[in-house]
C-alpha cells in the first residue's frame, strides 16, 4: 500500500462519523426519551450528528431545539377515531409528508434511523426502509399502535418498556430496555429540604404532587379543583401541574382560598424537586409518566386517559396495579372521588410502602444507554464510541454491555484500540459484598496532593477529610445527601457535591498521579464516580485500608464492639486529652467536648481509633491495645450469621500486639494471643469494674476498681448503666497510659459526651427530649432502660426510625421487645440507606411485636403534626436514618408548647 494511500485512508477515518435521524413527538411522552436517546449518543460518539423530524405545530418544534438538536417538520397529523373533518385532509398530509420524509432520508444519508411514536415517525421509518437504512423502534407503551405494529415487520429491533410484548412484535427483535427518563431525577436521595425551599412549603407536612401530562388533564384538573377545600380543610400541600388551558382557572380557585399550601404551575421544569417533596404521587398513564414513577419509587395514583390511540393508558396503569405497584381511578370515577383516594393513601402507610417497594423494582435507570448501544450496534459503528474508561456518566451495569460489545467489534475491526476490563473477583460470599473491581495494593508510600472521598458525609469519612485536610492536603468529596455534617465540611473548605456525577468533580481531583480516592464499603458497586475512577486508574482504596496505613508505626488504642465503641473511643480520647496527651483521635460521633470527629495530634503521639467491624474493616489495624465492648449480631447482610460476626472478633484480637492488652466486655469469650495481657469489665466479678452504682442530683455516680486502682465518686454526666461500663473500659485504658487517677477524677467529670449518645435537647422539670443513634436492639434496650431508671415516675415516648431492610428482617421480634419498654411507642418508615427494598419488610414488623400501652406506626411527614397533638413528658428520638432532620423542628415545637402551657 503506497504512503498516499495510507493518508487518504487516515483522513477518511478521521472524517468517520454517527449519523442518525430521530423521529416522532407530539407530547412530551414520545419527546423527552428521544432527547435522552440522543443525548446518550452524543456521550458515547461527541460527534455523532443527529437530525429529529417532526410534526409540524407540534411540541417537538420548540422542545428539540431547546435541547440543542437540529429538527424538520412534517405536514401530517392523527387519524380521528370519530367522524370529523380533519380526516378528509388526512390522506393529502400523508401522501405529502411521505414525500418530504423520503427527500429528508436521502437528503442527510444517515446510519440508521429511530422511531420513538407521534405521527412523524411513520412516514420517516418508511422511508428509510425503502432505502435499506436500518431502523429502530422505541415502543413506551404496553399496547403497540398500529403505525409501530405496521413498521415492525422490517424494523431491525424493537426496544420495549413492558414484558409480554411478544403478541405485538417478532420475539427475536424484541429488547426490554425500559422508557429513558430525565437523568436529574435518578437520584432524589436527601432532596426534599431544598425542594421545599424551592417551593416554599414546609418539608414536614404531607404533600400531593398531580401531573396531568405535559399538556395537563381535564378530568384530573376538574378533580382536585372539586375536592381543593378537603385538602386545605385537612393542612395538605398541593404541588398542582395544571397544563396551559386549565391554569387560570386552577389559579382562581387558590386565590379564593389565600392559602400557602398550595403551589400552581403551567408546567414544572424542576420534577427532581417536585417528586422529593411528593408523598403521594397523582398522574396520568402515559409511558413516560410511569417509566419515572417507577424510578422516583413514590406511591401514585393513576388516572388514564380514555382519550388515547388503543386506551394504551389504561393498559399501561393496568400492567402497575397487577404488580401491586399503582392504585387506578378511572377517568369517569375521578370526579368526586380522585381527592378522597389521595388522602386515604396518604394516610396508609402499610399500603404507601407496599406501593413503593413494587414500584421501586421495576425502574431501568439504564434505558437510554441501553437503546443507544442498539442503535450503534444496529448501525454498525459501535467502534466510533469513546472508550469505557472515558464515559463519566454510565452506569456499571451499561458499562459491562459496552465492553462486550466493543470485545465482539473489535475481532471485527483491527484499528479498533480500546481498553481491555478491569479484571474483577467474587468476593467470598461471607464478606457479603458480592463482585467487586480490585482496588491497587495502597502502601502510603506514594505521594498524593489531593484526596477525594466518595461518602464523605459519613462520620468516619469525614474524619478523615478533617485529618487530610488539617495535615495540609487538598481535599474534596461526594455525599448522596447534605447534611449538617458535610455542611460544616463545606464551611471548613472542603468541596462537597452531591449528585452522583464525575463532571461535578473538580478538575484538579481527576488527576490520577496525584489524586488519592477513599470509599466507604456502603457505597454500592454501581456507583457512578467510584467506577470511573477504577476504570481510569486511579488508587482506590477503602476507608479502612487508609486508617491501617494511618495507625501502622503509632501507638494504637482501638475500640471495637456492635455497639458502645463510639462513647468508648470518645471518651478514652478525652482521658488522655484531658490529661495533657497529645495523642490522635478518629471517632464515630462528634464529640461534645471538641465539636469534632478527629483530633490531630503530635506525631509520636498515640492514635485512638474507633475500629468499624462493619465489612471486616477492623481487620487493617494492628493494635497496641484494644477495647472490645459487645460482639452481638448485627450486619447480617455482610456476615452470614452470628458466628461469622464472632469469628471477625476473634480475628481482630489476633491482630492485637504482642506485649499489648485486651480490654474485653465479660462473658464474649474472646480469648488473646499468647504475650497479650487481657482484662475484663462489665460484672461484679471482673477484674475492672463499678462499684456502689447510684444516681446522685441526676447523675450516675460510681466507684472504680481494679487490680492496680480504686477510684471512688466519680460523676459521669452521660446518663446511663451503659456508659458506666463504657466509662470503666475508658479508664483502664488510661490507667495504662500512666494518666493519675485525679485527672481520671476531672476527665469523667468533664466529659460532655457525643453527639446523637443520649444526648439532651430539651431539658427541664416538666419536659424532656432526649435524642439518640440507637439503631439496634441492645441499643435501644440500653437507652430505654437507662432512660426508665433517671425517670421512673414519667411516661417515656420513644419515635424510633428503623436502620437498613436486612437488619429490620433479621431483628424485628428483638427490636419489639426492647421498645416494649417504653410507654408509648411510634415507629417510622424504613430508613433504606445502601439497600433495596425487601419486598414484605416494613415497620409493620416490629410494630407486631411491641408490647407498649400505645403504638402505632408513623409517616415522617405527620411526625410533627401527630406529636403537637399529644402530651409528652420524656421523648427519645432514635435512628441512624434521617431522624436526626427532626430534632430541631422537634425541640421547637417542644418549647413552644411550654411556653402556651407556662
Amino acid at each position: 500500500m503506497s504512503e498516499q494511500t495510507k493518508n487518504i485512508e487516515t483522513e477518511f477515518s478521521r472524517l468517520e462519523t454517527l449519523k442518525v435521524i430521530i423521529s416522532g413527538g407530539g407530547t412530551g411522552g414520545h419527546i423527552y426519551p428521544a432527547i435522552a436517546i440522543a443525548n446518550s449518543l452524543k456521550e458515547m460518539v461527541p460527534s455523532a450528528d443527529i437530525l429529529f423530524v417532526g410534526a409540524q405545530g407540534r411540541m417537538e418544534m420548540e422542545k428539540v431545539p431547546e435541547a440543542g438538536y437540529k429538527i424538520k417538520g412534517l405536514w401530517i397529523s392523527g387519524f380521528q377515531r370519530s367522524l370529523s373533518l380533519k380526516n378528509l385532509l388526512f390522506p393529502i398530509k400523508l401522501l405529502y409528508s411521505m414525500y418530504a420524509a423520503k427527500k429528508i432520508v436521502t437528503e442527510f444519508n444517515p446510519d440508521i434511523v429511530v422511531g420513538v411514536g407521534g405521527y412523524a415517525s411513520g412516514p420517516t421509518l418508511k422511508a428509510a426502509q425503502q432505502n435499506n437504512i436500518p431502523t429502530i423502534i422505541q415502543e413506551q407503551n404496553s399496547y403497540a399502535g398500529v403505525t409501530n405494529k405496521l413498521l415492525a415487520e422490517k424494523v431491525t429491533s424493537v426496544c420495549v418498556a413492558y414484558e409480554g410484548m411478544e403478541k405485538y412484535f417478532a420475539e427475536d427483535k424484541i429488547i426490554f430496555t425500559g422508557n429513558p427518563v430525565r437523568k436529574d431525577i435518578l437520584n432524589l436521595q436527601g432532596k426534599r429540604e431544598e425542594a421545599a425551599k424551592f417551593f416554599k412549603l414546609d418539608p414536614n407536612k404531607r404533600t400531593i404532587l398531580v401531573i396531568g401530562g405535559s399538556q395537563g388533564a381535564r378530568t384530573i384538573n376538574e378533580s382536585i379543583d372539586e375536592g381543593f377545600d378537603k385538602l386545605i380543610y385537612k393542612g395538605i400541600q398541593l404541588i398542582w401541574q395544571t397544563g396551559k388551558t386549565y391554569y387560570p382557572i386552577a389559579k382562581k380557585t387558590d386565590f379564593r382560598h389565600q392559602t400557602s399550601l398550595v403551589r400552581i404551575y403551567e408546567f414544572i421544569k424542576q420534577m427532581d424537586l417536585a417528586y422529593s417533596m411528593a408523598d403521594v404521587v397523582v398522574s396520568r398513564a402515559g409511558a413516560l409518566s410511569i417509566s419515572e414513577l417507577c424510578l422516583v419509587r413514590k406511591p401514585i395514583i393513576l388516572v388514564p386517559s380514555p382519550n388515547v390511540a388503543e386506551d394504551h393508558q389504561t393498559k399501561n396503569a393496568q400492567a402497575l396495579v397487577e404488580k401491586g405497584a399503582a392504585i387506578i381511578v378511572r377517568d369517569h370515577e375521578a370526579y368526586g372521588k380522585l381527592v378522597i383516594k389521595a388522602m386515604e393513601l396518604l394516610n396508609d402507610e402499610e399500603l404507601k410502602t407496599k406501593l413503593i417497594t413494587n414500584i421501586g423494582s421495576l425502574g431501568r435507570p439504564n434505558a437510554a444507554y441501553d437503546i443507544a448501544i442498539q442503535v450503534l450496534k444496529s448501525a454498525g459503528k459501535f467502534h466510533l464510541a469513546k472508550p469505557v474508561a472515558a464515559f463519566e456518566n454510565i452506569q456499571p451495569a451499561v458499562v459491562e454491555n459496552i465492553q462486550s460489545t466493543i470485545t465482539t467489534q473489535s475481532e471485527k475491526t483491527e484499528e479498533l484500540k480500546t481498553p481491555q476490563p478491569v479484571k474483577t473477583k467474587k468476593a467470598e460470599s461471607k464478606t457479603g459484598t458480592g463482585s467487586q473491581i480490585e482496588n491497587k495494593e495502597f502502601t502510603g508510600q506514594e505521594k498524593f496532593s489531593h484526596v477525594y472521598l466518595i461518602g464523605i458525609g459519613g462520620i468516619g469519612m469525614s474524619a478523615l477529610a478533617r485529618y487530610f485536610k488539617g495535615v495540609g492536603y487538598e481535599v474534596a468529596g461526594y455525599d448522596k445527601t447534605s447534611t449538617d455534617l458535610t455542611k460544616a465540611l463545606e464551611d471548613e473548605g472542603i468541596a462537597v457535591h452531591y449528585d452522583d456525577n464525575v463532571k461535578m468533580v473538580p478538575t484538579e481531583f481527576k488527576v490520577k498521579d496525584d489524586t488519592l480516592i477513599v470509599y466507604t464499603p456502603a457505597i454500592p458497586d454501581n456507583m457512578w464516580e467510584l467506577n470511573y475512577f477504577r476504570h481510569n486508574g486511579f488508587n482506590v482504596v477503602k476507608r479502612s485500608q487508609v486508617l491501617g496505613v494511618l495507625s501502622k508505626g503509632k501507638y494504637t488504642i482501638a475500640i471495637a464492639g456492635t455497639h458502645g465503641k463510639t462513647t468508648t473511643s470518645t471518651m478514652v480520647a478525652h482521658l488522655l486529652q484531658s490529661a495533657g496527651r497529645t495523642n490522635s483521635a478518629f471517632l464515630g460521633g462528634i464529640s461534645a467536648n471538641y465539636k469534632s470527629n478527629i483530633i490531630i495530634g503530635s506525631n509520636d503521639g498515640a492514635m485512638v481509633v474507633e475500629a468499624d467491624e462493619y465489612d471486616r474493616s477492623f481487620l487493617t489495624l494492628e493494635p497496641d491495645i484494644a477495647i472490645i465492648t459487645s460482639t452481638d449480631a448485627d450486619h447480617l447482610d455482610i456476615y452470614e450469621n452470628h458466628a461469622a460476626v464472632i469469628d471477625a472478633f476473634k480475628q481482630f484480637v489476633g491482630k492485637i500486639k504482642k506485649g499489648g492488652t485486651l480490654i474485653c466486655k465479660a462473658g464474649l469469650n474472646l480469648k488473646p494471643k499468647q504475650g497479650v495481657k487481657l482484662l475484663d469489665y462489665g460484672t461484679p466479678e471482673s477484674k475492672c469494674r463499678a462499684e456502689n452504682i447510684r444516681i446522685e442530683n441526676g447523675l450516675f455516680t460510681f466507684d472504680y476498681v481494679s487490680p492496680t486502682a480504686s477510684i471512688p465518686n466519680l460523676e459521669l454526666k452521660v446518663p446511663g448503666f451503659h456508659n458506666v461500663e463504657n466509662a470503666v473500659a475508658a479508664i483502664t485504658v488510661a490507667l495504662h497510659q500512666q494518666v493519675k487517677p485525679e485527672q481520671i477524677v476531672e476527665g469523667i467529670k468533664t466529659f460532655a459526651g457525643v453527639k446523637r449518645r443520649f444526648e439532651y435537647i430539651v431539658k427541664t422539670d416538666k419536659l424532656v427530649y432526649i435524642d439518640d443513634y440507637a439503631h439496634h436492639p441492645a441499643e435501644l434496650e440500653a437507652l430505654l432502660t437507662s432512660a426508665k431508671a433517671l425517670y421512673p415516675d414519667r411516661k417515656v415516648t420513644v419515635v424510633f426510625q428503623p436502620h437498613l431492610f436486612s437488619r429490620t428482617k433479621d431483628f424485628a421480634k428483638e427490636f419489639g421487645t426492647s421498645l416494649s419498654i417504653a410507654d408509648e411507642v411510634f415507629l417510622l418508615d424504613i430508613y433504606p440507606a445502601r439497600e433495596a427494598p425487601i419486598p414484605g419488610v416494613t415497620s409493620e414488623l416490629i410494630l407486631e411485636s411491641v408490647k407498649a400501652a400505645s403504638k402505632r406506626l408513623c409517616s415522617k411527614a405527620n411526625l410533627i403534626n401527630i406529636l403537637s397533638d399529644i402530651e409528652t413528658d420524656v421523648l427519645i428520638t432514635a435512628g441512624a436514618g434521617d431522624i436526626d432532620k427532626f430534632v430541631e423542628p422537634i425541640k421547637e415545637l417542644l418549647l413552644k408548647k411550654l411556653t402556651v402551657n407556662s
